[in-house]
């Protein structure tokens, strides 16, 4: 009897470190999947990780870009995702081309007489809604210059439009402009009266040294050099913008009140050069 009770105490004791090997096993396989459920840290759930923050400079997550900003106007987006802006970019250079060719084109603007026809040209003194009234009383609006913006900046290079009242009188929606923009002519009309206080774009560069100053033009837009031109917040406001690359797309882009500023004033240096000279 007393073997008996040995020999099942035995066969007892193996059955329980038996089942005791088991449970460990199993609770060893449930951790190994916790972890990996946990993307392998042991940390908590991915699914109680914080969600991205849009705008806070670092790219997370499903983020393509992270500007630190909420604009939704630059080439990285207020949902964090790139932006194409080729078809600005493309507009700035078509401009640009069109601007660096405008003293062999000097000739075409005077013979459409289009400035007198539309009754909105300075010299009518019909600023209409926008309030601008006598030329006299415009930026560069001597008698001179003013007769010299009729001739040759109201068909701008032959190209079919009006930079005199474009800038100064009224929206040209012809380049998707917002007609109902209420600073449209008043922030256009303010880079123009800087220009010629500060006396810059009228040198060897063109508009963009009131904006770049010293630094070159290329590595100010580029974002590689600090601009330091005179007329950097009218310039910003009027490109709707204080990004530096995005300025240098809007800067020729005629949807903007700066295409018009900038087109303005290479019209009175390059075509009607002395008579508009600050």
């Amino acid at each position: 009897m007393q073997r008996s009770i040995k020999t099942w105490a035995l066969l007892s004791a193996l059955a329980a470190s038996a089942c005791a090997g088991d449970t460990k096993s199993a609770t060893s396989a449930d951790a190994r999947s916790a972890q990996a459920a946990n993307g392998g840290s042991g940390g908590a759930p991915a699914s109680s990780r914080p969600p991205a923050e849009c705008g806070n400079g670092q790219v997370e997550a499903d983020e393509a870009c992270d500007d630190g900003n909420d604009s939704d106007e630059d080439a990285c987006s207020n949902t964090c995702q790139k932006r194409e802006l080729a078809a600005n970019a493309g507009k700035a250079g078509n401009s640009e081309q069109g601007r660096s060719g405008a003293g062999g084109a000097s000739g075409q603007g005077g013979a459409s007489g289009q400035g007198g026809a539309s009754g909105q040209g300075g010299a009518s003194g019909q600023g209409g809604a926008s309030g601008q009234g006598d030329a006299s009383n415009l930026p560069g609006g001597s008698t001179a210059c003013t007769a010299c913006r009729k001739a040759k900046c109201t068909d701008f290079q032959g190209l079919g439009y009006n930079v005199v009242d474009g800038c100064f009188h009224k929206v040209d929606p012809q380049f998707d402009a917002r007609a109902d923009d209420p600073t449209f002519i008043e922030d256009c009309t303010a880079v123009l009266r800087c220009a010629y206080t500060k006396k810059c774009g009228f040198g060897a560069t063109d508009a963009s040294e009131c904006y770049c100053g010293t630094a070159l033009t290329e590595d100010c837009f580029s974002a590689m050099e600090a601009a330091n031109g005179p007329c950097m917040p009218e310039i910003e406001k009027a490109t709707r913008t204080k990004d530096r690359v995005e300025v240098g797309y809007r800067f020729s882009d005629k949807a903007y009140p700066m295409g018009w500023a900038a087109d303005l004033i290479d019209c009175d240096h390059l075509l009607c050069g002395a008579a508009c000279k600050p």
